[in-house]
């Protein structure tokens, strides 16, 4: 969650997060830096994801991580990432 208190549709509050209320993304990073971002649009979800892999449903949530992780840049041969989840995705 990105804190915001303003005033927008997009704006979500989930009240058992640390951070309440605000904007919903889902970020990839490497090295510290953000790469990539997806928004959350109130009753739409992740913004961007337009086909979903089949066997995820028609879950876009899920579709998430397989979406970012596709934008990583590719490492060459031996090397690889390492990703880190929420309990969301487990």
């Amino acid at each position: 969650m990105v804190r915001f208190t303003g005033r927008s549709n997009d704006i979500v509050t989930i009240p058992s997060k640390p951070i309440p209320t605000g904007y919903k993304v889902w970020p990839i990073a490497d090295h510290g830096y953000i790469l990539s971002w997806l928004w959350h649009l109130k009753g739409t979800g992740p913004v961007g994801i337009e086909k979903v892999p089949r066997a995820l449903g028609q879950n876009k949530t899920a579709a998430t991580v397989p979406f970012l992780l596709e934008l990583l840049p590719k490492r060459p041969l031996g090397q690889s990432y390492v990703v880190w989840l929420d309990n969301l995705y487990s």
